[in-house]
């Protein structure tokens, strides 16, 4: 009769233990996918940050798009005073020395 009795406590501890290493595991799995939904959402709204900065950076070149095809005399003039330092014909371009 023990020995039946013994077997029923084993099982049942075999059982038991099984189970809560289901458990721990379960636990462990859930906390480690919390972590990386966390990183993926962190990640998405930094990606969403980018978008929205490179948006108006195209938003601003199809506005000079738009001047250099509409013909803008002055846009274009701005432009190559500015950026490829050109000048009129007979005008007189003063440079500072000292670079402020």
């Amino acid at each position: 009769m023990k020995l039946v009795f013994a077997r029923k406590k084993r099982g049942k501890y075999l059982f038991k233990l099984a189970l809560m290493s289901g458990l721990v595991y379960a636990a462990f799995i859930f906390a480690n996918q919390r972590m990386l939904i966390s990183n993926k959402k962190k990640q998405i709204n930094e990606m969403k940050e980018k978008i929205s900065l490179q948006e108006v950076k195209i938003a601003e070149i199809r506005s000079e798009l738009d001047a250099l095809d509409s013909d803008d005399a002055q846009y274009v003039e701005r432009i190559a005073r500015q950026e490829l330092k050109l000048s009129k014909l007979g005008e007189r371009v003063f440079v500072n020395a000292k670079g402020n």
